[in-house]
Order: structure tokens, then C-alpha cells, then sequence
């Protein structure tokens, strides 16, 4: 097993390092109505093509994750002597 000490130990004061200062101007930015509009359509774009990419990649992948059920035929109820079938 790999001793994940050193890497938090630097991957924390780091992260601290860099996400601090950052806080003050995505507030700043984060009240413009324009630049709201732009990160949501820039997001938008970037998880669309990332579903894009799977469901050509996988299409079978694609499916399962929107419908997680699995396909399975549904026996038709036995019927009892002398019943006949509606259809």
C-alpha cells in the first residue's frame, strides 16, 4: 500500500495556497448576470459533449445509466384448465 502521507502533507497547504485567494474574485465574478450566463453555458456545453462522447462511445453504457432496469421478458401467468385467452 502506498503511504499517502507526503502527499497530503504538500497537497494541503497547497490547496489552501491556491483556493484562498481565489475565493474573493469568484464571489466578484460570480454576482455579474454575464458571467453567470457564461460558466452555465460553457458547463452546458462541456457535459454535453461528454454525453455525446459516451453514447457514442458505449451506447449500451448510455442506456443503462438512463434506465437502470434490466430488460427482462415477462413470463405470461399460467393459465388453469378451460380458461382461454382475451387476445
Amino acid at each position: 500500500m502506498v503511504d499517502m502521507t507526503p502527499y497530503a502533507a504538500t497537497g494541503f497547504p497547497w490547496d489552501g495556497f491556491v483556493g484562498l485567494p481565489s475565493g474573493r474574485p469568484a464571489d466578484l465574478l460570480r454576482r455579474s448576470a454575464r458571467v453567470n450566463r457564461w460558466l452555465n453555458t460553457v458547463s452546458g456545453t462541456a457535459f454535453t459533449g461528454l454525453v455525446v462522447r459516451l453514447v457514442v462511445a458505449s451506447p449500451e453504457v448510455a442506456v443503462r445509466l438512463v434506465d437502470p432496469s434490466p430488460r427482462r421478458p415477462v413470463a405470461p401467468a399460467p393459465r388453469r384448465p378451460g380458461e382461454t385467452s382475451v387476445n
